[in-house]
């Protein structure tokens, strides 16, 4: 990614703070009760999800992010803002991902806000998750036009409201397994690429699917810079795949992809896309989203309690970040706020008690990439002199600093 303006403040070391924020609805009066009123008026794991357009107002001619600047000259397929809220008897959170390259805590937090008083959901159990297309519009640099970022709060906003009124009571079905979708390791191509993934299913009492997440690894880059259409790459595919096979609402919440790109289907750099098509796309989502329905390892009916717990984090003594674990009993979501490497995203999940845990990345906030102390500067190709993750990252400790947050909010948990 080019957004050195929303990395700057990331190259400063970071200090875990203290404390820790649980996840409760009794903390703050709301302007909307919509919130309180649903805990109030239901019992049981409830799930409700929706999801609504993010399209720039203008297809052609709107400036794309992730390579260096163009313009659109049409649209592959529909951004969108998907949101599923789960719910049990006393806590409610809204897990929401973007089709968008990435989002700073500045516009997660007015985002937040906006949803909080449309809602009454406390900002602490909104999390934003960017799938991180580079197809999309610009959002994070001086490019970024004012009034596509205010559409696009008021419309996940709205997400969220059908969301809350479309819940029911489900059971949750958590499958995980290795997919067969090509990738590589961009900066070290011969060491193999573990493509885990997890999907949880989210099924009401006459097992009609209400809503999907789906957790996988992988930079949305199958297309390159040549690619001048809106798409969501091969996220789209990877869900539409899903929903016409299972039904209800898939929503994609990319893992620890910082250094794992698609495999290029012609020989060269890894980091080169410019031979990447719509089909190679499509090819790369149905792929994954066979085996994420038919070709799991593990599997298992799971019943849900929801705990999350937010670590406070200060990059500086102005600027702070966090990070956050949604505890859903057997399952453990691990949330945090940049391009997490493979090693580290398997570092986290080692001291996660699971049996099901998964990591995501680019959520509520952009600190660039989060690269383990022994990788950093370890890398057999780049294309740039040097190792190009570490010119956007906040230094060799942030890793340790993060997984140190996360054992305290593990500490927490237990």
């Amino acid at each position: 990614m080019n957004t050195a303006k929303d990395f700057l403040l990331s190259i400063l070391s970071l200090i875990i703070l203290t404390f820790c924020v649980s996840c409760e609805h009794e903390k703050i009066e709301p302007e909307s009760t919509l919130a309180v009123d649903i805990l109030n008026n239901g019992e049981g794991l409830r799930v409700g999800a929706a999801v609504v357009n993010i399209n720039p107002k203008n297809v052609i001619g709107a400036s794309l992010e992730g390579y260096e600047p163009r313009v659109s000259t049409g649209i592959n397929d529909t951004l969108t803002s998907r949101c599923i809220i789960i719910a049990d008897n006393s806590t409610i959170v809204a897990l929401i991902s973007l089709d968008l390259i990435g989002i700073t805590e500045y516009k997660a937090n007015a985002m937040k806000s906006q949803i909080r008083q449309f809602t009454g959901i406390l900002e602490e159990n909104i999390f934003i998750h960017a799938t991180h297309t580079h197809s999309g519009p610009s959002i994070m640099d001086g490019r970024l036009d004012k009034a596509y970022l205010s559409s696009v709060y008021e419309n996940t906003r709205d997400a969220v409201v059908q969301a809350l009124n479309s819940l029911e009571n489900v059971k949750a079905i958590v499958r995980s397994g290795t997919s067969s979708a090509k990738t590589v390791n961009r900066r070290n191509p011969k060491r193999e690429v573990i493509n885990d993934f997890t999907i949880i299913e989210f099924q009401n009492d006459i097992h009609k699917n209400v809503a999907s997440i789906l957790n996988f690894s992988c930079h949305p880059v199958v297309l390159g810079p040549r690619s001048m259409k809106i798409s969501a790459d091969y996220v789209h595919y990877l869900r539409k795949s899903v929903e016409e096979k299972i039904g209800g609402i898939a929503i994609f919440f990319n893992g620890s992809f910082g250094n794992i790109n698609p495999a290029r289907f012609f020989e060269g750099n890894p980091y080169d896309r410019g031979d990447g098509t719509f089909n190679m796309a499509r090819d790369f989502g149905e792929t994954l989203a066979n085996d994420m329905l038919f070709n799991y390892t593990k599997y298992d009916t799971a019943s849900i309690a929801i705990r999350c717990i937010t670590n406070q984090i200060s990059r500086n003594i102005i600027q702070k970040t966090s990070i956050s674990i949604l505890d859903l009993g057997i399952i453990q979501i691990a949330m945090l706020p940049g391009e997490p490497f493979e090693s580290f995203g398997a570092d986290l999940e080692d001291i996660m008690p699971g049996p099901y845990k998964f990591v995501i990345g680019l959520t509520n906030d952009y600190i660039g990439y989060i690269t383990p102390e022994d990788e950093w500067g370890n890398c057999t190709n780049s294309f740039i002199s040097g190792c190009y993750e570490e010119t956007l990252g906040g230094g060799p400790d942030v890793a340790n600093i993060l997984i140190e947050g996360f054992r305290k909010i593990i500490d927490e948990l237990n």
